[in-house]
């Protein structure tokens, strides 16, 4: 069942350890889904977080697209549109990174982990 993670559910933080002599990585709390498709998961994070997320054309100044480049990222919107915040989706799959792009078609796999995050490619 692939799992989701983003900015309203962090796949790590961090905590301090047990004897509150230092920090540890957290694990976070997916969000799991029975997504078969990009698109399909996209929508169980809507609900999950009581959000929007559409697709990002390359409007905003500081973060265009290249003459030619397809588009890859994503807009998360929060219920009173105040809060946005730009990711990029990124699919874990046996200890690979897929970029998918804007392809809300792409199949998922069921041990698939997928995070809605900063813009890395």
């Amino acid at each position: 069942m692939p799992r989701l993670f983003g900015p309203e559910n962090p796949q790590f933080t961090q905590g301090r350890n047990e004897n509150d002599t230092g920090w540890v990585r957290v694990m976070g709390e997916p969000v799991f889904t029975e997504a078969k498709t990009l698109g399909e998961a996209i929508l169980a994070y809507e609900k999950a977080f009581s959000v929007s997320i559409i697709l990002y054309d390359g409007s905003f100044p500081q973060i265009p697209f290249a003459s030619g480049e397809e588009p890859k990222y994503f807009v998360i919107q929060g219920n009173d549109s105040s809060d946005t915040t730009i990711v990029d989706i990124h699919i874990i799959r046996n200890e690979s990174a897929i970029c998918p792009k804007q392809s809300l078609d792409f199949l998922l796999e069921p041990n698939d982990i997928l995070e809605f995050g900063p813009l890395i490619c």
